[in-house]
């Protein structure tokens, strides 16, 4: 390529650099991430959440999942058990559990073993004993190849 058509090249991009952000504003990168204005506004809000202690962020995620939101109460979820809430940890393995595929609300078009058992394992670090069940049975569906 000649040093011309480069250089032309790298104008273009700037240019379409600064007319995303004309358009899209100080929520350019979050537009572009999450597609829309309303996810944006999902966006802010969950960050709002994310200032809540522990204790709160779990009913919120709960408030999520009663509304059919399972993406919002996912994020608040993983903060939670990020922040060492083992109910949360458990909660997030519940949503990748085949073994309650369908009755849980899960934001994920399929089930995924190894993420449930990987949620439950650290449950199970944060000291919560129901994981430990849930995370057995995962394991001997692993361990039968299924």
């Amino acid at each position: 390529m000649s040093r011309n058509v480069s250089f032309a090249l790298v104008v273009i991009a700037l240019m379409a650099i600064v007319i995303a952000g004309i358009m899209f504003g100080p929520n350019m990168w979050t537009q572009f991430r999450y597609g829309d204005e309303a996810s944006v506004s999902q966006e802010q809000a969950l960050a709002k959440d994310f200032d809540l202690p522990v204790s709160e962020l779990f009913a919120r995620a709960q408030d999520y999942l009663a509304k059919g939101d399972p993406d919002s109460a996912l994020a608040v979820l993983e903060e939670s058990a990020r922040r060492g809430h083992a109910p949360s940890a458990r909660a997030v393995g519940e949503m990748y559990d085949p073994t309650l595929w369908g009755e849980t609300p899960s934001p994920f078009t399929r089930p995924n073993p190894q993420e449930a058992l990987r949620w439950y394992e650290k449950a199970i670090e944060l000291g919560d004993s129901e994981a430990a069940n849930k995370a057995n049975i995962v394991r001997t569906m692993l361990a039968a190849g299924q």
